[in-house]
């Protein structure tokens, strides 16, 4: 380190006197006019010694006389410079400064001329004893780092004497280490150790003299963290909304974590979000398709990564049920519980028991799709049940035609899919086919509709109708009670229904007697529990209606019959019936396919009519009672060649929707959605 001391010398030259002994004023007048120079003084300055320590200046004021007066000027030349150092020359005064950490010996020679007296050659030696030198340390650490993170700082250090040097560190954090050898402080701090760390003192020792670096902090922030882990997830039906349950594993220092919940996979919008402090979530909304997805956010505030994308279907589902085989599907009613019983039939190995190459196939799911329990009836090699309902108790009925035997069959199950009862029917008197078309409890009492059929020459037709009760205990029947009968038809009833004011509601198809059994239609019939007709309505010799599918009454006493159409051989064709019978409006729908077979009424009066077109879209129909379109719904579904077997309205707001597709691989789709 250079110093700024001066030391200042003085040097006199000493002037000499020459004097002659004796003689008059006048010889010595003569002898200063003849013989100046013999009275000229010199210089004399003497070869001097000068000590310095290392890094100091000195200054050097050489004081001399004046040999031929004050008048005269006196000339410093220099005669020889000093090697390790310099001169700054002002003379009477010399500035000496040692090189930079120096030490040893140097000199300097100079005269002093003034006019023609010059004085001898003159030299200064200098020596500059040593100095220790404090080491140095410098450099510029780090100031901010984020946890999880090597952190590496390596000072400059040096020594001009290239003594063994000490390094130390007062107020070390736990999570650096001091490489004593090189001064270098290196570390990575976990998110355990966010924090600031301060006055973090750096210092040299060479064990004479130390030098330290300015105290400096630190601040470790906390890193991004990780994405939340094993997701889960569980809905469940509150009323018409889904209280909806998602749970993550927790993750260490997460202050908080942001929620996101999205209709779309790539979440394209976002439909809400939350930020919570804990690692779960209760929410209500609307039975619906989500995608939710749940980040980090550290105590900086800095939201991290994502988990998964995870799919819930909360209370919606889209579900294939069968197996390696061809299944079929007839229809699906809804449980007193939230599910749904769909009956069905499978030819699919894997999944019938006993070996058997086709069976009945009945099973539930729950309100997400999932299989709670099934039912195969064992029959003679093909399907027999028609209808199902679920009575009061969550039991079921069904009924059918067991094709072996040409009798009726109707069988119970209890609400976990048990067999309590079945039976196989037909009057003593008849020998002919015998079918159960359809089933209703009203008023706590099972009423079945049954077919008589009449075969000639091998060729077999409708002959008579009947209606049944049916012991919920055990299955026993009563006798058939004919229905009613209509002049120049014949009625085969298909569905049995209650209307408004729980009477029964007949509907089926008809043929003319007349006609020699060709001419087809349909009808609607309503009976009291006497069976008094209330009402009758058909389409006979109409041509619009071929064949029925399905009928409901409106809330205003209405109804809506649906069917194929008579001239479009892919149409659904429609008619309205006033409460009276009369027809209110009746044609044919290209745009509707004809195998669908439901009518959805609203209360508003008018009612809705589901198709799949060639596109594979699900398209939902409004009409008003006059036929008229008010409103159009469309739905893509990703599987082709399909028809709507039934669509239901849930408590919810949702629709269920079952799908039977009827190419090679047959299977059975049920959608709520």
């Amino acid at each position: 380190m250079k110093k700024t001391n001066q030391a200042t010398l003085l040097f006199v030259a000493l002037l000499g006197l020459t004097a002659c002994g004796g003689g008059s004023s006048n010889d010595t007048q003569n002898d200063v006019k003849d013989d100046t120079s013999q009275f000229i003084t010199d210089f004399v300055v003497d070869n001097q010694n000068i000590s310095l320590a290392e890094d100091e200046t000195v200054n050097i004021e050489i004081t001399s006389n004046s040999p031929l007066g004050d008048d005269e000027t006196i000339r410093f030349e220099l005669m020889s410079d000093v090697n390790s150092g310099s001169l700054e020359i002002d003379y009477p005064n010399i500035l000496y400064t040692p090189k930079e950490n120096y030490n040893g010996k140097d000199e300097f020679s100079f005269k002093l001329i003034q006019g023609n007296v010059e004085s001898k050659l003159v030299t200064f030696k200098i020596d500059v004893t040593a100095v220790n030198d404090a080491p140095i340390i410098d450099g510029m650490p780090t100031l901010n780092i984020t946890a999880n993170e090597e952190y590496r700082f390596l000072p400059d250090i040096s020594d001009i004497e290239n003594d063994s040097l000490t390094v130390t560190v007062e107020n070390l954090p736990e999570w650096l280490t001091l490489d004593s050898a090189t001064g270098e402080l290196f570390g990575t701090p976990t998110n355990a150790q966010a924090a600031v760390y301060n006055n973090i003192q750096m210092s040299v020792s060479d064990g004479t003299t130390t030098s330290q670096l300015a105290p400096f902090s630190i601040n470790v922030d906390y890193s991004t963290l990780a994405a939340p882990t094993n997701l889960q997830q569980t809905s469940s039906t509150k009323e018409k909304l889904q209280e909806i349950n998602l749970n993550w594993e927790q993750v260490e220092f997460a202050k908080s974590y942001t929620v996101e919940i999205s209709l779309f996979e790539d979440f394209r919008t976002i439909l809400q979000t939350e930020t919570i402090e804990t690692n779960s979530i209760t929410l209500e909304k609307e039975p619906n398709h989500y995608y939710w997805r749940v980040s980090t956010v550290n105590p900086n505030g800095e939201t991290g990564f994502s988990g998964e994308i995870m799919s819930l279907q909360a209370g919606v589902f889209t579900k294939k049920f069968g197996g390696i085989g061809q299944d079929s599907s007839k229809k699906t009613i809804p449980t007193k519980d939230g599910g749904f019983i769909t009956l069905a039939t499978t030819a699919s190995s894997d999944l019938l028991p006993n070996g058997q190459e086709v069976d009945d196939w009945i099973f539930k799911i729950d309100s997400n799709g999932e299989v709670v329990w099934q039912y195969f009836s064992v029959g003679q090699g093909r399907d027999r049940l028609e209808d199902i309902i679920v009575l009061n108790d969550g039991s079921l009925i069904a009924v059918g035609q067991d094709w072996a035997q040409n009798k009726a069959i109707a069988l119970k199950l209890s609400p976990e899919g048990a067999l309590d009862w079945e039976i196989f029917y037909r009057p003593e008197e008849y020998s002919y086919r015998f079918d159960f078309a359809s089933v209703l409890e009203l008023e706590n009492t099972i009423y079945v509709l049954s077919q008589l059929w009449k075969c000639e020459d091998n060729l077999c037709s409708w002959d008579e109708a009947f209606i049944h009760t049916v012991s919920s205990e055990t299955g026993e029947v009563t006798a058939p009670t004919p229905l009613p009968k209509v002049s120049g038809v014949v009625l085969s009833p298909k569905t049995l229904r209650k209307t408004n004011d729980n009477n029964l509601l007949v509907a089926g198809d008809l043929e003319l007697t007349e006609s020699g059994y060709q001419t087809q239609g349909t009808y609607i019939q309503v009976l009291d529990l006497d069976l008094n007709v209330e009402l009758f309505w058909s389409n006979e010799n109409q041509f619009v209606i071929s064949s029925f599918n399905d009928v409901v009454e409106l809330n205003n006493g209405n109804f809506v019959v649906l069917g194929n159409g008579s001239f479009e051989s892919s149409a659904a064709a429609i008619a309205t019936i006033d409460s009276r019978g009369n027809t209110i409006a009746q044609r044919e729908f290209t745009n509707i396919f004809k195998s669908n077979r439901n009518i959805l009424p609203e209360e508003s009066g008018h009612f809705w009519i589901p198709s799949i077109n060639t596109n594979n879209m699900l398209t939902s129909f409004k009409l008003d009672i006059n036929l008229q379109q008010i409103e159009e719904v469309n739905y893509h579904l990703s599987f082709d060649n399909s028809i709507i077997r039934s669509w239901l309205r849930n408590s919810d707001g949702t629709s269920t929707f079952n799908i039977f597709t009827w190419r090679t691989d047959k299977e059975i789709t049920l959608i709520k959605k």
